[in-house]
């Protein structure tokens, strides 16, 4: 398991480190306004991907997970969810054409819309497939990085930038398909429309508890641009896009345990992978707060004191956000806790939107004051998921005396 964290990890931070590398040159071809449009469109296609996904991320890695060794059942979960995907694109294509104006623009969106959608990782993570995942996304991260930097932004910044991220998430799609069909020699596969319609009808619990939690973590850059100006909205996506470092650090970490524990059912692990991931946070904590504002200046040329203070407020929203992570799914679902997962999401996710919508009523939506959201929601889900995991040990507990009570008699 520690093997498979390893390279999850690894591929997570050459994920969203690469971001780092490039969003300095796009700001300094773009200019700062040019690139909060531009993520502002990013953030856009991931809005529509996350009613794309149908609970799909969260449920296809525990079916597979369970079902490794059936390849027909694998095959025609795979299978459903390629064809669960494309469907859903056309009505994607009917979004993009109203939202954008440009219709250049809107083809360039759809073809990254639809390759990002199809990306097979819940696949690869329920299969366990971490080493492939992490060496692909340091080969596409290195030719994501080699295109930026040897095009000019200055002309058609928003374009160039746009087709950069079609090419890669078409070449992702591509590469794990032949991985998946050579390594584990799947076979094509019939599935009926039953099945597909178990399968989302399975998955959908996933995507309701997930579905506004998903909204505002994947897409809150398109959301805030809706009160914000350009380069606030810049400037939000770039601390937003640092606290996914760790949130996506975390999740990699968490997406291993749930697998781990649906086989293993032992808690143990996620106690001791907290520990450890706790003391590392408050190591780096000190980091962020002192010497923040002076690593900030040697990446950016404009003004980072903003940078600088929302990126304070995203990083103590990572310890709510890590013990809800390890505490959510991995601990729940094995147990039969489904719905108490689901329910972790969903107040969190109704907290931040409750937050947002009286800082609306109340006209004091800043560049803080949506960020403050964000810590209010991760403490949220923090606080509901230890509720429900103290339940959870106590209704086993009292099972468990339950047991040997009948036994002695």
């Amino acid at each position: 398991m520690n093997k498979n964290i390893l390279n999850n990890v690894l591929a997570t931070i050459l994920g969203v480190f690469s971001p780092i590398i490039i969003m300095p040159i796009l700001i300094a071809d773009m200019s700062l306004e040019r690139y909060g449009d531009y993520v502002a469109l990013i953030s856009l296609i991931a809005l529509i991907n996350v009613f794309s996904d149908l609970g799909l991320g969260m449920y296809l890695p525990k079916e597979i997970a369970v079902n490794h060794e059936n390849s027909n059942t694998v095959c025609k979960l795979i299978v459903a969810f390629i064809a669960i995907k494309s469907l859903f694109f056309l009505v994607s294509i009917i979004a993009i054409f109203l939202l954008v104006n440009d219709s250049f623009t809107a083809l360039l969106l759809m073809i990254y819309c639809f390759f990002s959608s199809l990306n097979l990782t819940p696949i690869l993570n329920g299969l366990e497939e971490y080493a492939f995942g992490a060496k692909l996304l340091l080969f596409v991260k290195i030719i994501n990085i080699a295109l930026v930097v040897s095009l000019d932004f200055s002309s058609s910044g928003i374009e160039k930038a746009i087709f950069i991220q079609c090419v890669i998430s078409l070449f992702i799609f591509f590469s794990q398909c032949i991985f998946i069909c050579t390594k584990h020699y799947f076979y094509r596969t019939k599935i009926t429309f039953g099945f597909v319609q178990d399968t989302i009808r399975n998955a959908y619990a996933f995507f309701l508890s997930r579905l506004l939690v998903n909204i505002y973590q994947r897409s809150s850059v398109y959301i805030i641009s809706l009160f914000l100006s350009a380069n606030l909205v810049a400037i939000y996506s770039i601390g937003f896009q640092l606290y996914q470092v760790g949130q996506a650090i975390i999740g990699a970490i968490s997406r291993v345990l749930y697998t781990s524990t649906v086989k293993t059912k032992k808690i143990s692990q996620i106690v001791n992978k907290t520990k450890v991931t706790v003391v590392i946070y408050f190591l780096i904590l000190p980091i962020v707060v002192i010497y923040g504002d002076f690593i900030l200046g040697l990446l950016f040329t404009f003004k980072v004191d903003e940078l600088h203070v929302i990126s304070i407020i995203l990083f103590l929203s990572i310890f709510p956000l890590t013990i809800s992570s390890y505490w959510g799914y991995p601990a729940l679902v094995p147990f039969g806790r489904e719905n108490e997962a689901h329910y972790g999401i969903l107040l969190s996710s109704i907290s931040y939107y409750f937050s947002l919508a009286v800082l609306y009523a109340t006209s004091n939506i800043t560049l803080y004051s949506v960020v403050v959201c964000i810590f209010i929601a991760d403490f949220v889900g923090m606080i509901a998921r230890l509720y429900y995991v103290r339940t959870m040990v106590h209704d086993l507990n009292l099972l468990d005396s339950n047991i040997g009570m009948k036994n002695e008699r």
